[in-house]
């Protein structure tokens, strides 16, 4: 699939693309499988031909209705229409890798990619920067490389109507990896402006010391952050000392850290968490409530405290930074969450993280 164990968004987007269903935050798989069991059973086959006979390529929605009421239909949701044969021949000899990887429902492994996404409202613009880390895992190097990777970006509605793209080259001096590691790994960092709504990220990278191309896909939500009367940004985690990174300014201006993707932190790492909270209409205090919860919701952390209306920017955002508490949290995995909540209102973020 081209995603790393822990990403449920990717699976999430799988399941709903093709008409399937993602068993998720369970260890009991029984009620799932037999589901499918039942499912499996009695199904219908449907072919249809489409109005839209341009053979273009596009990424095109696809949609199922019944007249009987009460009915739930669980159907793939898109396809890629197909390409002309003259055009197939003419891009044959030198066909763009990084949009091949993402043309297909699957993702490609060939270069294994991890994905962490974050929105941030741009001071007096409807549209909000998105921040893209990648993780890229390559097999360990035993000596200095300079990697050259190209970065491809897509941005899709749920619909499939494109919305946005970005393209980005990139290159990064990469260190022998550390005796006895399996893999070497680094972060590409981007960013993409998109209105508000709800996307599906495509994104792809190409190694040029691999010659190969991996992709990955992620689910964001970009709020209204001008116009709702409180929001929150996507949640960035830094950790000291990290996986190379570059560019290494690429996101300096959107957030005061280097967001990583890495998910999984040692007990004697600095793991700092960021983020911003936000108000549309005339700021007034608002309580934030951080917690660190166990597998069994537990909380092992708890911190509240209140941003006053003088910690609201002239732009009605509010800084918060969090010092994830690592080395007092035993071996495991854990959700570190964020609550905000005015008087009217109130919002959530969420980051599952690993303590090893």
């Amino acid at each position: 699939m081209g995603l790393w164990p822990g990403n449920n968004d990717g699976m999430m987007t799988l399941a709903e693309n093709t008409g399937g269903k993602a068993i998720i935050n369970t260890n009991d798989f029984d009620p799932g499988i037999e589901q499918i069991l039942v499912e499996n059973s009695s199904y219908y086959l449907l072919g249809y031909r489409p109005t839209n006979v341009k053979a273009d390529g596009t990424f095109r929605r696809l949609e199922v209705k019944v007249n009987r009421p009460g009915v739930e239909i669980w159907t793939r949701k898109n396809y890629i229409a197909p390409l002309p044969p003259k055009a197939v021949v003419e891009n044959s000899a030198k066909p763009d890798p990084g949009v091949e990887a993402i043309a297909n429902i699957l993702p490609r492994a060939d270069v294994p990619l991890r994905i962490a996404v974050a929105s941030f409202a741009r001071p007096g613009e409807s549209a909000a920067a998105v921040t893209v880390a990648l993780g890229v895992r390559r097999p360990a190097l035993a000596e200095r490389i300079a990697e050259e990777a190209t970065l491809t970006i897509r941005a899709f509605t749920v619909e499939g109507d494109p919305r946005g793209s970005a393209d980005q080259p990139i290159v990064l001096n990469l260190t022998p990896a550390r005796r006895g590691a399996e893999f070497s790994r680094f972060d590409l960092l981007a960013q993409i402006d998109l209105k508000p709504g709800r996307y599906e990220l495509r994104v792809s990278a190409k190694s040029a010391s691999l010659d190969k191309v991996g992709s990955v896909y992620a689910d964001v939500d970009v709020p209204d952050f001008q116009k709702a009367p409180l929001s929150m940004s996507g949640v960035a985690v830094s950790v000291m000392p990290g996986v190379p990174a570059a560019p290494a300014a690429a996101l300096s201006a959107l957030v005061p850290i280097t967001p990583t993707t890495e998910r999984e932190f040692l007990r004697i790492e600095r793991v700092s968490a960021f983020l911003r909270v936000y108000q549309g209409g005339k700021p007034s205090p608002v309580t934030l409530t951080t917690r660190v919860l166990a597998v069994d919701d537990k909380v092992v952390v708890e911190e509240t405290k209140t941003l006053a209306v003088e910690q609201f920017s002239a732009n009605r955002s509010a800084d918060v930074a969090f010092a994830v508490p690592v080395s007092q949290l035993a071996p495991g995995e854990y959700l570190l969450r964020f609550e905000a909540a005015s008087s009217r209102n109130s919002v959530r973020r969420d980051v599952r993280f690993t303590v090893k």
